[in-house]
């Protein structure tokens, strides 16, 4: 948003403004009315969501057997590429130094970064330098690398938007993708409204497969 408004302030007055937005969070449409008058709205079919290429599975599980059932997964699903998804960026700051610490080729993603370092690491990982990269909420919008095959949500989204976006990285340009969301007792509500939201119950499994 800061890009955004450096932007607007640097563009010639009169204008005419068009805001392009996959969904309208709160700070977009505090954006959109801040920046624009007479504005004229048009909405493409937000109808259900296709989903097709992508097989979603849903994992019951306890918050401290995530990180040994990712790790096991990892190693039996042998992924070309793969987003580990977590809500913060201590989060994924944590959980990408715990994989390292287990040997397994990984960096993180996270706001703290400074862009160029984005950037890099963004780059590195199209070219398969490393197979894993953890990442908070950042590299779920706007991010089309080609050739990752699976999406892990090592937490669930509180935003449905956000789930949609985050698989939504895999399973792209023809190709088929698997998207893994590891969900414990706390997170039913929000696969509820997931699942609401994709209007499609998602297939569960236990902590061993089932």
């Amino acid at each position: 948003l800061h890009d955004v408004h450096a932007i607007l302030d640097a563009c010639a007055k009169p204008r005419q403004l068009l805001l392009f937005s996959a969904t309208l969070p709160a700070p977009v449409r505090k954006l959109a009315k801040s920046a624009m008058r007479d504005v004229v709205s048009v909405n493409a079919d937000g109808g259900t969501v296709v989903l097709d290429a992508i097989e979603q599975r849903i994992y019951l599980i306890e918050e401290d057997r995530k990180t040994a059932l990712l790790r096991r997964q990892l190693e039996e699903f042998n992924p070309y590429l793969a987003i580990i998804f977590c809500n913060t960026k201590e989060r994924a700051t944590a959980l990408a130094y715990e994989l390292a610490q287990a040997g397994l080729p990984v960096e993180e993603l996270q706001g703290d970064m400074s862009q160029s370092a984005r950037n890099r690491i963004l780059r590195d990982f199209a070219k398969g330098r490393f197979p894993y990269l953890v990442a908070s909420d950042i590299a779920a919008r706007g991010i089309d690398i080609e050739g990752v095959s699976h999406v892990f949500n090592y937490d669930v989204p509180s935003d449905t938007d956000y789930y949609i976006h985050r698989i939504g990285r895999t399973g792209r340009a023809g190709r088929d993708g698997l998207a893994v969301t590891y969900v414990t007792p706390r997170d039913i509500g929000k696969l509820r409204r997931i699942e609401a939201r994709i209007e499609q119950p998602l297939v569960k499994y236990d902590h061993d497969g089932n």
